[in-house]
């Protein structure tokens, strides 16, 4: 049995500030013990969005991998650290697949750019 917590917190890198960016919209789609599937949309017509994604409230999880489910076939990345960013194209829409180690991260309030 896991622990129940929350998977990914969101932060807006261009505002400095915790949350999604404006006109920028996610949907979790799936969690599992080991990944988790967001489904990102950026609404804004004109202008590309940057958001940054952190696994776990407080930094304490690990990605390990990301499958970008945009064009067949995936696109994957290995990270092997607590943040990714991703850049949203205007009115991009697409799926990340995030491959995640639980609570093996000291937990911290730091912000990503601390």
């Amino acid at each position: 049995m896991w622990k129940c917590c929350t998977s990914v917190r969101y932060f807006d890198p261009v505002q400095r500030r915790s949350g999604i960016p404006e006109d920028v919209a996610a949907l979790v789609q799936k969690i599992s013990r080991n990944s988790i599937s967001l489904q990102l949309v950026n609404l804004h017509p004109t202008e590309s969005r940057r958001l940054i994604i952190q696994a776990g409230m407080f930094g304490e999880h690990q990605i390990q991998r990301v499958r970008q489910v945009i064009d067949y076939p995936y696109q994957f990345y290995s990270v092997n650290d607590k943040y990714i960013e991703v850049i949203l194209a205007p009115g991009a829409m697409g799926q990340l697949d995030i491959d995640i180690h639980r609570f093996v991260n000291q937990p911290t309030y730091k912000f990503p750019w601390h």
